[in-house]
């Protein structure tokens, strides 16, 4: 019980980090953000007349075992994604893994 205490609180105090680290860019123009961060790896539509700029993590891959599929290992690269509306202004982000 103890340890599946101390792993709810990691991971609770590292989603906190995470909104604070990224909650900042809320409402700012994405021009900043590219400031920051340098272009996107990749932009796609939102389907909403805005868009999504996506920045991967190239540090991390995560790999896993697929059984249903074959039983082929899987790959992804995790990213973080901001939706950036028609004016431009970030309006929210998330994180895929």
């Amino acid at each position: 019980m103890k340890k599946i205490f101390v792993i709810f609180l990691c991971t609770t105090i590292f989603a906190s980090c995470l909104s604070m680290k990224y909650n900042k860019w809320n409402g700012k123009n994405q021009s900043e953000l590219i400031r920051r961060f340098g272009p996107p790896d990749r932009r796609t539509s939102d389907g909403a007349a805005g868009e999504i700029l996506v920045y991967y993590d190239k540090t991390t891959t995560q790999a896993r075992y697929n059984p249903v599929q074959g039983g082929y290992l899987e790959t992804s690269q995790p990213s973080v994604n901001f939706f950036v509306n028609r004016s431009g202004v970030i309006t929210g982000w998330n994180v895929r893994r």
